[in-house]
């Protein structure tokens, strides 16, 4: 055993180092993945926030509602949501208020067929062209 070590010694040394490495590599990259998920989620409910508050001007709602599309993993509830917000701008529209959701309501539905397009897409290739990054 202690023969075969020693006629070995270079190829293990470069096996442990590189195991080694490795295993940094991917303890590197999870945190960061981690990290990227913290990020990613605060961002998306920070848009939430921003978009259901009442002091908001319609382009930064605008803006907040196109933004939505670019968290898949968070699609489930950005359908709900929207499907929520459709119904009270929709009221909004109908009671003739002095704020005017019709451009808030074209993009909401725009960003809905986007996320339902996206949802039963198979790959890259079924993407339609003009939403293709």
């Amino acid at each position: 055993m202690w023969e075969w070590i020693s006629a070995n010694n270079g190829s293990l040394a470069l096996f442990l180092s590189l195991m080694t490495a490795g295993s940094a590599l991917y303890h590197y990259l999870s945190i960061k993945k981690s990290e990227e998920r913290d990020r990613r989620f605060a961002n998306y409910h920070k848009l939430v926030e921003d978009l259901n508050s009442t002091g908001s001007n319609v382009d930064k709602q605008l803006v907040i509602i196109f933004e939505l599309r670019n968290f898949p993993e968070y699609y489930p509830a950005t359908i709900r949501l929207l499907n929520r917000s459709l119904e009270k701008w929709q009221l909004m529209k109908s009671m003739a208020t002095s704020i005017n959701p019709h451009s808030l309501i074209d993009e909401a539905k725009l960003t809905l067929s986007f996320i339902r397009r996206k949802q039963n897409e198979r790959s890259y290739l079924c993407t339609p062209e003009e939403d293709r990054l």
